[in-house]
């Protein structure tokens, strides 16, 4: 897991890690079997490698639902 997630440092991910439990930031470093990301409002977090079921890269931001007022 660590070789391919490191092929994502410095892009924003989102990972899964069970049932409906998912993180999204910026990959930052691994460190000893830990992932370190950042979110939009720089909150740092931490996952451990092994409790990683899937993860991908976000390519755009989340489309917001319903109406848009401009």
């Amino acid at each position: 897991m660590r070789q391919v997630l490191a092929e994502y440092l410095g892009k924003t991910i989102e990972i899964h890690y069970g049932g409906p439990s998912a993180v999204r930031g910026t990959l930052e470093t691994i460190v000893d079997g830990v992932a370190r990301l950042k979110d939009e409002e720089g909150t740092i977090f931490y996952v451990a490698l092994d409790k990683i079921h899937a993860f991908w890269e976000v390519r755009e931001k989340e489309k917001p639902l319903g109406f848009v007022v401009k």
